[in-house]
């Protein structure tokens, strides 16, 4: 798979998001945002508050809406074959080619919007912050896309990920 990768990541208040910090960008969330990523950030932002996590019981897909198909949810493993779906939505699994229920991220297929969206769980796992990526790839049908995802840790403490939830979408701009 052909990809060019752009990944930031989120953390200390320190750090700058677009000329903002972090403080600036959850003072004023995004409330009709159009980019999944920015909505889900707005969204995980909300809810962390002060707190260094958001709880899995926190996370309601519900004022997601129509969003929440191209959004997942796995289990927290670096592992691919141990990372099992607790939500896979169709956008995003007909955009990968994959069925809807698929069982492990070891089961989804290579050169998909989806596959390129998990390669940065593990990274997750180990920064305990949110990862914005975006970039180029050719998918599995040989078309040139453009993409944008994110990945949220979901957990009960500062120290423990027990689920990384994530969205992507895709813009196909050439068939080659």
């Amino acid at each position: 798979m052909m990809a060019r990768v752009l990944r930031y990541y989120f953390g200390s208040a320190r750090q700058s998001h677009g000329g903002k910090t972090e403080a600036a960008v959850r003072r004023y969330p995004p409330v009709k945002e159009r980019r999944l990523n920015m909505h889900l950030m707005g969204y995980w932002q909300a809810l962390r508050g002060t707190a260094q996590q958001v709880t899995p019981d926190q996370f309601d897909p519900t004022p997601l809406g129509e969003l929440w198909a191209h959004c997942f949810v796995v289990d927290a493993d670096p592992s691919p074959a141990r990372m099992t779906f607790r939500h896979l939505g169709s956008k995003i699994a007909a955009n990968s080619g994959a069925a809807a229920d698929l069982a492990t991220a070891s089961e989804v297929p290579p050169k998909t919007l989806l596959a390129l969206s998990l390669r940065g769980v593990p990274d997750v796992l180990q920064e305990k912050q949110p990862i914005v990526s975006s970039g180029e790839f050719t998918d599995f049908c040989d078309r040139y896309c453009l993409y944008r995802s994110i990945l949220l840790p979901l957990g009960t403490t500062q120290d423990a990920v027990r689920f990384v939830a994530g969205g992507a979408r895709c813009k196909v701009v050439k068939a080659r």
